[in-house]
């Protein structure tokens, strides 16, 4: 079987939150976890399917979100400028 393709945004603040999308922009899952370790994002994560890309809203790259995508052999995107809320809001 065939795992579904996912793009995942990541947010590795102190409480680690995730939103995984098909690449047709449908939500597949959401969750946020306290005082998460790295191995335990990844479990829980691909439980899904295959993360190919994974999205930040930092300028620099947390290392957190590039350890996850190293990780999994996914491609890495950030913005050219750290996304204020209400750009995040808009692109919602």
């Amino acid at each position: 079987m065939q795992k579904q393709l996912l793009i995942a945004g990541i947010d590795p603040g102190a409480t680690k939150a995730y939103a995984l999308f098909t690449p047709e922009k449908e939500l597949v899952a959401c969750a946020s976890r306290k005082e998460c370790s790295l191995a335990e994002f990844i479990r829980e994560t691909i439980q899904y399917g295959k993360i190919l890309v994974v999205g930040t809203d930092k300028k620099k790259v947390p290392e957190f979100v590039e350890k996850f995508a190293a990780q999994l052999g996914a491609r890495v995107i950030a913005p050219r400028h750290d996304l204020e809320i209400a750009e995040k809001l808009e692109l919602s």
